[in-house]
């Protein structure tokens, strides 16, 4: 701040000064120094001092031109969801009230259950916690949501954490078709994809579904996809790429891209006028951590480590650790692929041969067999477009 004087004749310390006088001040709230070669003292009456300060031109800031919110809005943006999230953790996981209830307590109780599942199940805003997920589908589900079945149904598809079962996901499966009939096809199809055999003489505790699948699972993705379901155009998508039927392709990612991330970077890629391939997006936190959990899950069923050696379970697991963004998933199938049976089949020996082959490191094991997976990707999960916009973002 500058001071300055107002006015002639002012008074300091009980005498005068005027223009004719050169005076210096000793600092904020100190008398004037004035040289005496100049001054003129007269008597005045009692010394005031008047000073106004200096009008300083007000700081612009630069995030205010460019558009940008300030560091201290987005601060108390993250506050704001911090406490936001607070408060779903809170509604989602209180007791169960007894007695009469209004169904808008229940409805906003269920969805508390519903929304804190899906962000336990991503590991957004909260650590990855696959098995309280399913935790709070059921609760959910236990309130009347229409959409949990869709979470029960994928935990018992996936695991969430434990052995899969294939007959609970049915079961699921089916209460799902009252509300969400696309989202149960495309489950139905996830399931087939997941439980049926990969070859006649690959070992598996898992439920042999026969061979004569295929036709079954294309009725059902196609069903799904008509039906709008975007994981079903994602998948669809993917098949007509690799067919090398583009445009088809990017139409079935366009009509999902705006509730599928995963639509929208298979866009993007097919897109691409060079036609090559752009990297994978990197995803959140709880992805990143998911990939490598379903990787070392594979690992245990790969080496028989505490269960009995399931190769098509180990897999499975691979697979979808690889679309998660796994590197050393995605390492390991194309070991994998590398060395097929005559028959096209997996090979047993080889799979015994890799159970305990380092494939984390980076660099130890090259991309390069044909069949390893692409940059396009699938979302996180199927329920991934569930999550209401406010926590996705």
């Amino acid at each position: 701040m500058r001071l300055v004087p107002t006015a002639h004749g002012q008074t300091v310390g009980g005498g005068a000064w005027n223009t004719s006088r050169l005076c210096v001040p000793l600092g904020l709230g100190l008398a004037l120094l004035c040289s005496p070669a100049f001054a003129q003292p007269r008597q005045s009456p009692s010394p005031t001092i008047t000073f106004q300060e200096a009008q300083t031109p007000p700081r612009i800031d630069a995030d205010q031109l460019r558009g940008r919110r300030p560091a201290v809005q987005l601060e108390a943006d993250q506050l704001g969801k911090s406490t936001a999230i607070q408060q779903l953790q809170a509604q989602a996981t209180a007791p169960l009230p007894k007695g009469e209830r209004t169904e808008a307590s229940i409805r906003a109780q269920r969805e508390a259950a519903w929304q804190w599942g899906l962000l336990q199940l991503h590991g957004l805003h909260t650590p990855l916690q696959p098995v309280q997920a399913q935790q709070s589908f059921e609760r959910a589900q236990a309130l009347g949501h229409p959409l949990a079945a869709a979470g029960l149904a994928w935990c018992a598809i996936d695991g969430c954490g434990q052995r899969p079962d294939p007959e609970a996901a049915r079961q699921w499966i089916q209460a799902l078709r009252k509300t969400a009939s696309g989202r149960a096809d495309y489950l139905e199809w996830l399931l087939l994809d997941d439980v049926a055999p990969l070859d006649e003489a690959v070992p598996s505790t898992a439920r042999r579904e026969g061979i004569n699948t295929a036709g079954r699972k294309q009725q059902l993705l196609r069903q799904a996809a008509e039906a709008g379901d975007p994981n079903a155009r994602v998948e669809l998508g993917m098949e007509l790429a690799a067919q090398g039927k583009t445009n088809e392709a990017m139409e079935q990612f366009r009509s999902a891209a705006k509730s599928s991330q995963a639509a929208k970077h298979n866009l993007n890629v097919l897109s691409d006028q060079k036609g090559t391939f752009k990297s994978r997006p990197s995803g959140n936190a709880g992805q990143a951590g998911g990939a490598w959990q379903t990787f070392k899950q594979a690992r245990v069923y790969h080496r028989g480590e505490g269960v009995p050696a399931n190769y098509t379970e180990a897999i499975r697991l691979y697979k979808r650790a690889s679309d998660m963004g796994s590197e050393p998933a995605k390492r390991m199938l194309a070991l994998i692929y590398s060395r097929p049976t005559p028959a096209g089949g997996i090979d047993i020996g080889w799979m015994q041969q890799l159970a305990y082959m380092d494939v984390t490191q980076d660099g130890a094991i090259p991309l390069t067999a044909p069949t390893a997976p692409t940059s396009l990707t699938r979302d996180p999960t199927p329920l991934w477009d569930y999550i209401a916009p406010r926590w996705r973002n």
